[in-house]
């Protein structure tokens, strides 16, 4: 994809040449947090010369639109041809001209005859995949883009990652059972032990039959599965719902942290509102007084 980028009298004016598929998302969430961030009133987006889209193209649209209403800005599509809208309404593809397409905090997506909804946060989670290399067209990652998710990445060996959660916050490992040398449990166990993630959830994705020892899996925190010949709206929502406890998870962990460091505070700040014993001796042998001191705090803060 190449596109030109014009802002003039606060309307944001992009042109979008040649194709635009996954391989662009990277550039477009660039151009996305350009908007997100210029002081514009208007959005128009130039398709003249855009040659094809796919499932992936399309969601990047929605979001781009998405970006757009945030801003109160109805964004303006021009040019293009009946090829190019026919490809933007093609079944199968995130229907941008729809304005219900974003109701809520859901992304209504079109594949075939199934209308999904994909949990709009969700759909910007950065998900790592581990799968076998194959062709784009057929891995799982290409199936994700075509439902509306955006922030992926997609690696055929997990061995080698440890550097990607040092560069970015990883929502989600998606883990293709194919990947794994040997036991399920055991390839958790390596990722779990010798890379930086965490708490970050697992799904592992069983390709062919179950194995036997499939319940060792939930020996692992935040481990779940799903059957890869399961149907995309259980994909959708089980990886949905997957992010959204991990979030859970991490806000009140968070929430936890910060209460416990504000009453540590609290607790030194109560110490040293009342003088020591040996304080409290020295003053009642120099001025001749008895001094006793009652306090009643909190149970988390503790007795002093």
């Amino acid at each position: 994809m190449r596109h030109s980028i014009n802002i003039d009298n606060r309307k944001f004016i992009l042109k979008i040449m040649g194709e635009l598929n996954f391989e662009e998302h990277i550039t477009f969430k660039n151009i996305i947090r350009l908007i997100s961030e210029s002081d514009v009133k208007d959005l128009s987006i130039n398709i003249d010369d855009l040659t094809y889209v796919d499932s992936a193209g399309l969601g990047m649209l929605l979001l781009l639109h998405e970006a757009a209403k945030g801003k109160s800005i109805q964004p303006v599509i021009e040019g293009g041809n009946e090829k190019t809208y026919a490809c933007l309404s093609s079944p199968g593809s995130i229907n941008i001209s729809d304005s219900n397409d974003i109701c809520g905090s859901c992304v209504k997506v079109l594949r075939g005859n199934d209308e999904l909804c994909v949990d709009y946060n969700a759909s910007l989670a950065n998900i790592t995949i581990i799968e076998p290399k194959t062709s784009y067209k057929k891995s799982f990652c290409s199936t994700l883009c075509s439902v509306g998710f955006s922030n992926l990445l997609k690696v055929d060996n997990y061995t080698n990652i440890a550097h990607l959660f040092y560069k970015n916050v990883i929502d989600l490992i998606i883990l293709d059972n194919r990947i794994c040398a040997g036991d399920i449990s055991e390839t958790i166990g390596h990722i779990r032990s010798n890379l930086p993630v965490g708490n970050t959830p697992i799904l592992v994705l069983i390709n062919g039959k179950i194995p036997t020892d499939i319940s060792k899996i939930f020996l692992h925190k935040d481990c779940d599965y799903i059957r890869g010949s399961a149907h995309i709206s259980e994909v959708v929502a089980r990886i949905s719902k997957t992010i959204e406890n991990a979030n859970i998870v991490r806000n009140l962990s968070e929430y936890q942290r910060r209460v416990e460091k504000e009453l540590m505070y609290a607790r030194q700040m109560q110490q040293k509102l009342f003088p020591s014993e040996l304080e409290s001796t020295i003053i009642g042998m120099k001025y001749g007084l008895s001094i006793k001191k009652y306090v009643k705090t909190s149970s988390e803060l503790g007795v002093i």
